[in-house]
């Protein structure tokens, strides 16, 4: 069974272990959190990836345009590598890999200028370079790598940025999915959400699937809405 701890059930728990004092001004919170960063990226990531290769393993598809054969690298790719690279037919649902072009071949004289077809690409600041100069005949490229881990922060800096991300959704994405316009006043999706929990319909079944599977697993009380 999986267990989480906040930021700041981390930092007390931490001050425990090392006996540091509330009223100290050795080291702060903010400090703290990032030594936790520092030992997540040098240490328990590599060793993550080295029992469980695939961890941390996800995808992100990218739209294929026409005469465009360069792709930045997800920004996320824990040391911007990928596991793979493949074109992805929707109609079909199947993969064309993609394989990787030798720095030997990009430079050697005799391959200068050639392409050894649209199955093989090359890398260069940090984007992929697809090996062709004609259009591929496919609509997506789907990049496989393992994704970085997010940082650890305060608790605080959360909460700034639910609020931005709760005032945005209430505008945009909740009009669309409950086919209804804010109240006067109401700035917050979370009190969308309770005012369709508190009533009936086809609205309220959707808020509570909202608060349950949404946004009540990351509220630290486990009842956001």
């Amino acid at each position: 069974m999986a267990y989480y701890m906040t930021s700041e059930q981390l930092i007390a728990s931490i001050k425990r272990r090392a006996n540091i004092p509330d009223s100290q001004a050795m080291i702060t919170d903010e400090e703290i959190l990032d030594f936790a960063n520092e030992e997540m990226m040098l240490n328990l990531v590599p060793l993550v990836v080295s029992k469980h290769e695939d961890y941390y393993l996800t995808s992100e598809d990218v739209a294929v345009q026409n005469n465009v054969f360069s792709y930045a690298i997800p920004y996320r790719a824990l040391g911007t590598k990928l596991r793979e690279l493949a074109f992805y037919d929707e109609e079909s649902k199947r993969f064309s890999p993609l394989y990787r072009k030798s720095i030997d071949e990009i430079t050697e004289s005799s391959n200068r200028g050639t392409c050894t077809g649209h199955n093989r690409f090359y890398i260069m600041n940090e984007n992929i370079v697809l090996d062709t100069t004609s259009n591929v005949g496919y609509d997506t490229l789907r990049f496989f790598y393992n994704m970085r881990p997010n940082s650890l922060v305060l608790n605080d800096r959360i909460a700034a940025i639910g609020l931005a991300v709760d005032v945005f959704a209430q505008y945009t994405l909740a009009c669309i999915f409950f086919l209804d316009l804010p109240r006067r006043g109401e700035h917050l999706v979370t009190a969308r959400l309770q005012r369709y929990s508190a009533g009936s319909g086809w609205r309220k079944i959707k808020a509570d699937w909202v608060c349950t599977h949404l946004l009540d697993v990351f509220d630290p009380h486990g009842d956001h809405c």
